[in-house]
């Protein structure tokens, strides 16, 4: 497929005066996995648009910009004061090559190709399902297709350990412990919770429930949940045996995430469409105090979606913002017709990111939240078709893995944006 017609001697400075003669130069910059793409102004006063294109191999040389099932177009400007563009394509491959096209009149000019490492890690298997181990540079994942359990190290960049588990087909995990730390893994309808010694993945604790587990968060000594039982929907768990330690109705047979705010005494908040719970849990597991809110958190999705910090709870399609006292302070997202679908907060609490999909289009937006309820989106990353299986902060960098089927089979990525 020609993008245009016509190849014919021309220059970048006609119209201009003499001596203002220039080339077609394209220019990289690599930072993380983010390619900045830059080139001088085209001064010609016949200027009609820059075309850049991008492909997985070098790009040959073409009389006007053509794409097949190797080459794509990776933006169209008809600014000519536009001279550099950021992209974060991934392509998975192990290189990223580029070639810019400037249409004169009817008329092209192409600058040489130029091709970077775009510094994505590909890793083998169906990993959609992934939870970051801070403090020990790596990822657990979970493969769909072999079920079994993987630790990556992102230092080594090479899977150290793995663990089948037939008892699973897509679980969310949550890590929780400092030095002798556990794995919870749960499905929504598996009814099944089990625990893990975490590096080793030695069975710690199995057990069934008689009904569908909305979420879960282990915390300190207790695991929280939300199930669908209408009478006891909220409940509180020992961490050694999952034993039920109190109950409360909750918010009922409705979808909903878990909070958890650190503490004496503790504060857990279930949150979903029907509102806000607040409970105050003392160190022996028991509520001391519980508050309803109506103001909703707008279809909440998975527990690993959500992004908590020691003030900040970030759940819900438009990421609505709930602080410690169960107060709604604001919505990281406002454009209307998109969905948040995982979000994060950075340590320091001035910074939030989220994977952001807007009619089929998927972002990554990172946010400036020192100054709630103000929120200033910072950055936003074109992302490819994927499934995003965890995004985190760490050493300086926002990492995002998922798993792509681009190259025809499932390949987990591993990418890094700056912050």
């Amino acid at each position: 497929m020609i993008l245009g017609t016509g190849y014919i001697s021309c220059t970048l400075d006609e119209g201009v005066p003499d001596g203002a003669a220039q080339d077609l130069v394209l220019q990289a910059t690599q930072n993380a996995s983010v390619t900045t793409l830059s080139w001088d102004e085209v001064r010609s006063k016949d200027f009609r648009e820059y075309v850049i294109l991008q492909s997985s191999f070098p790009i040959p040389e073409m009389t006007a910009p053509t794409v097949d099932q190797n080459i794509t177009v990776l933006a169209r400007l008809d600014d000519r004061s536009v001279t550099s563009l950021k992209t974060s394509s991934l392509l998975f491959t192990e290189e990223a090559c580029y070639k810019l096209f400037v249409k004169i009149d009817e008329r092209f000019i192409a600058s040489s190709n130029i091709c970077v490492d775009p510094q994505v890690d590909l890793v083998f298997g169906f990993n959609d399902r992934a939870e970051f181990v801070p403090g020990r540079n790596e990822i657990l994942y979970f493969d769909r297709q072999t079920k079994e359990f993987r630790i990556y190290d992102l230092v080594q960049n090479m899977i150290s350990s793995t663990r089948p588990d037939a008892e699973f087909f897509f679980p969310i995990l949550a890590i929780s412990g400092q030095n002798e730390s556990e794995l919870f893994a749960w499905e929504q309808s598996n009814l099944r919770v089990k625990s893990y010694s975490y590096p080793s993945l030695a069975v710690t604790g199995n057990r069934t429930f008689n009904q569908s587990i909305w979420s879960l968060q282990p915390y300190g000594d207790f695991v929280f949940m939300a199930n669908n039982n209408s009478s006891s929907s909220f409940q509180v768990l020992s961490r050694s045996g999952l034993q039920v330690i109190q109950s409360r109705q909750g918010l009922g047979n409705s979808n909903r995430n878990i909070a958890v705010f650190p503490g004496d005494p503790l504060v857990v908040m279930e949150a979903g469409d029907l509102g806000i719970r607040r409970y105050e849990i003392n160190a022996a597991g028991a509520v001391i105090k519980e508050d309803a809110f109506s103001t909703p958190v707008v279809q909440p999705q998975l527990q690993n979606t959500c992004a908590q910090s020691s003030s900040l709870f970030i759940a819900g399609r438009s990421g609505t913002m709930v602080n410690r006292a169960g107060e709604v302070i604001g919505q990281l997202i406002s454009t209307p017709n998109t969905i948040g679908q995982m979000f994060r907060i950075h340590a320091d609490e001035n910074l939030a990111a989220a994977i952001v999909t807007d009619n089929l289009t998927s972002t990554l937006q990172l946010f400036d939240i020192s100054q709630l309820p103000l929120v200033t989106r910072l950055e936003s990353y074109s992302l490819p078709q994927a499934n995003f299986s965890e995004l985190f902060f760490h050493d300086g960098v926002l990492f995002l893995t998922g798993v792509s089927f681009a190259t025809g089979t499932a390949t987990t990525f591993i990418a890094r944006y700056p912050i």
